[in-house]
């Protein structure tokens, strides 16, 4: 029994440990940091309403990438444990037609949720190949219970082996899992990306929050109570040939 006695204290360490996620990133990113930090490969933007409003004109392309925020660099999150990455968007109806598409890429690919305008019966879900300055082949996928001609919406990625999004417009609330997955190895950028050459555009905030969960600490108690179990035992059968 006494053999055994650093596996069962490591067991109820392990099952009593909380899995506390790590906060990696918070941040709320205002028009005016979005104009400094973000690069803007296709539309240039502009300060309006007192430096709170980001700005997009009229574009040329359909599918232009208007603006590409880094938020961490390469290898910041581990690749053994899920991360979440949470958005809350704070935009602007300049115009009828607005259908604005929010995510994250990894360099790779795309993943996405765009908030259509109120002449849509509902918003989409969206992924590509990533490119700059357009990405003219994003696959979308409708949703019938997001809403549309909302200014304030959220959702919430969870980057694993599979990449997801679980987001609320409106009213609705509904999740996708992609066939895209984000590598969490490489750097992870938001991105924003517009629909037709019509459509204007504007931001006034994005809040930021990644986290992940560690692997409980007592994965190394795990360890070194088999280290001593097997020590223990290699000193008893010691005594026993002697």
């Amino acid at each position: 029994m006494k053999n055994r006695f650093p596996i069962v204290i490591c067991v109820t360490l392990l099952m009593a440990q909380p899995l506390l996620a790590d906060t990696i990133l918070s941040e709320t990113y205002t028009a005016s940091e979005l104009f400094t930090m973000a690069t803007f490969p296709s539309r240039s933007p502009s300060l309006t309403m007192g430096n709170t409003r980001l700005e997009f004109p009229a574009g040329a392309a359909w599918g232009e990438v208007l603006a590409v925020l880094p938020l961490l660099s390469a290898n910041t999150l581990s690749t053994l444990e899920p991360a979440t990455v949470m958005l809350t968007l704070d935009t602007a109806l300049l115009t009828l037609d607005n259908d604005l598409a929010v995510g994250i890429t990894d360099g790779q690919d795309f993943v996405s949720v765009m908030r259509t305008d109120l002449a849509n019966a509902h918003s989409y879900f969206v992924e590509a190949p990533f490119s700059t300055p357009t990405m003219p082949s994003a696959a979308f996928t409708p949703s019938a219970i997001l809403g549309a001609g909302v200014e304030v919406f959220t959702m919430t990625f969870t980057l694993s082996t599979t990449s997801s999004v679980t987001a609320t417009i409106g009213s609705g609330t509904d999740s996708r899992i992609f066939t895209r997955a984000i590598n969490r190895e490489n750097p992870l950028n938001l991105v924003f990306l517009a629909n037709d050459t019509s459509e204007q555009y504007g931001i006034y905030s994005a809040t930021v929050t990644i986290d992940q969960v560690p692997e409980p600490a007592c994965t190394s108690l795990l360890l070194l109570g088999v280290s001593t179990l097997l020590l223990r035992r290699n000193r008893t059968m010691a005594r026993l040939r002697i």
